[in-house]
């Protein structure tokens, strides 16, 4: 496996893995809530505090993604991280969230890295969990999902 910058011509292929628009919300929450398509991803890596990464195999297949958002020196976020669905559940997802906390850890300035994710999400909590975050709170009903909205659950982990 291979932990690298993400490629943007890889943008097809990953924005292909979301469905509908439950999975949309799940990876994004509300990054992409009026436009999501190609050009509105590719503007969205442009950002100056956002850093894509992927995890690729050995015959070059697109396995993960995620980001690191920082917008000050002494935090970083991990975001938006998916893994490829047909390689769910193999163990890719704390593989890749272990070479994103090393990295910031490597870069040296972060006191602490933190995420969110859906209350429904547990398969990404359970990852979260095993790689060392902790739950720090629930924010009740901040994301509007169908039946109704759902509650984000708030993850640090000190390093």
């Amino acid at each position: 496996m291979n932990f690298q910058p993400f490629q943007e011509r890889a943008g097809p292929e990953l924005l292909s893995w979301i469905q509908n628009e439950t999975e949309r919300i799940l990876w994004s929450g509300s990054t992409f809530d009026h436009d999501f398509s190609l050009p509105a991803f590719n503007r969205h890596l442009k950002r100056k505090d956002v850093f894509a990464y992927s995890l690729i195999d050995s015959i070059q297949q697109l396995v993960s993604y995620g980001e690191v958002v920082s917008k000050i020196p002494s935090s970083a976020s991990i975001c938006r991280v998916i893994v490829n669905p047909e390689l769910r559940g193999r163990g890719y997802g704390q593989k890749f969230c272990h070479e994103l906390i090393n990295l910031i850890k490597k870069k040296g300035s972060a006191k602490a890295i933190s995420l969110n994710t859906l209350a429904t999400n547990k398969q990404a909590i359970t990852c979260y969990k095993k790689v060392g975050f902790q739950v720090i709170r629930k924010q009740r009903k901040l994301r509007s999902m169908q039946p109704g909205n759902v509650d984000i659950i708030i993850m640090k982990m000190s390093i």
